[in-house]
């Protein structure tokens, strides 16, 4: 039988998934803000998903332009004209992800629990 632990580590992989873009989201006009994205990884032995790291995005055109800009001026004015790198689509998409991700282990979690109800019932 599958351990009813393991339906909470992903209910908290996720939660947390979510907080990550919540906070991106929040923080789409912050000047400088770096988003940051929950890497996951598969638990040992099948058990679901567990948080593997944090980690910044870095937007790879706006560091291309960084490399290539030799005039600091030129780097500091573009950085005021561009308040974060936060992609809203990109949240938008892992935030349906997650939700998504969550009602699946909602289910599993309902049917793992029905079916231990019925063996109890069975042996009663």
């Amino acid at each position: 039988m599958v351990d009813s632990i393991s339906g909470m580590g992903a209910f908290q992989s996720f939660g947390l998934r979510q907080q990550a873009s919540a906070h991106n989201v929040a923080n789409v006009n912050t000047r400088g803000f770096e988003p940051s994205r929950v890497v996951l990884e598969e638990a040992p032995e099948h058990q679901g998903v567990r948080p593997l790291s944090v980690e910044k995005v870095r937007d790879q055109a706006l560091e291309h332009a960084r490399e290539m800009q030799e005039d600091e001026a030129a780097r500091v004015q573009e950085q005021a004209l561009r308040p974060s790198n936060t992609d809203l689509i990109s949240e938008l998409v892992v935030m349906q992800q997650n939700e998504a991700a969550y009602a699946a282990s909602a289910a599993a979690t309902r049917t793992q629990s029905d079916m231990l109800g019925h063996v109890m019932d069975m042996k009663a």
